[in-house]
C-alpha cells in the first residue's frame, strides 16, 4: 500500500462548522473511528459558544454561510481565545486564490469539498503535530530557560532538539 494518509494518533477536539448534512456526514464517516472528539455547529454563533465553553484544537469552517458570514468572521474570535484552535477552511470551489488568502489571513489550511479521506486525515494529523509543537515551544515564550529546566526536572521534555 502506498500514499495512504496516516491516521491521527492522539485525542483532538475538532469543531466543524458545516451547513450541509452531506458534508457533516462525510466528515463523520472519515473521522468517526478515530480517538477524537468531533462536534458540529451550524452557525457562527453556535461555534462561538463552543469556543467559549470548551477547548477546541481544530476548527473546520465553511468558506461562506447563507447568512452572509464567512470563515473570516472567525479570525477575531480566535484572537481572543487562549490556545486558539487552528482554522481550516472548507470550500467546493477551492482554488489557488482562496488558498493564498486563507494562509495569508492566518488560517491553517484549506480543504476541498467533497471531502477526500486522505486529505482530511492529512490535515487533521499535521494540525495535531503543529499544535503539539506549539505547546512544546510555549515555555520558551513564557519564561525562557527557567521554565525549560523546571519541565525537565519534572520529567517533561525541553522542547529543544539536540544538534
Amino acid at each position: 500500500m502506498h500514499n495512504v494518509a496516516k491516521a491521527p494518533t492522539a485525542n483532538q477536539n475538532i469543531l466543524a462548522v458545516l451547513a450541509s448534512v452531506e458534508d457533516r456526514s462525510s466528515l463523520k464517516s472519515i473521522l468517526g473511528h478515530l480517538q477524537l472528539d468531533l462536534r458540529f455547529a451550524h452557525t457562527l454563533e453556535e461555534a462561538k459558544a463552543a469556543l467559549d465553553s470548551s477547548s477546541i484544537d481544530l476548527l473546520i469552517s465553511e468558506s461562506s454561510f447563507e447568512d452572509g458570514c464567512s470563515w473570516r468572521d472567525f479570525l477575531p474570535e480566535l484572537h481572543r481565545v487562549e490556545n486558539a484552535p487552528l482554522l481550516v477552511v472548507a470550500d467546493s470551489l477551492a482554488d489557488e486564490v482562496l488558498w493564498v488568502e486563507v494562509l495569508n489571513l492566518g488560517a491553517y489550511d484549506l480543504l476541498v469539498k467533497p471531502f477526500e479521506a486522505r486529505d482530511v486525515l492529512h490535515v487533521v494529523e499535521t494540525a495535531r503535530l503543529c499544535r503539539a509543537d506549539d505547546r512544546l515551544r510555549k515555555p520558551l515564550q513564557r519564561g525562557g530557560i527557567h521554565d525549560i529546566q523546571a519541565r525537565a526536572a519534572h520529567g517533561g521534555g525541553t522542547g529543544l532538539t539536540p544538534r
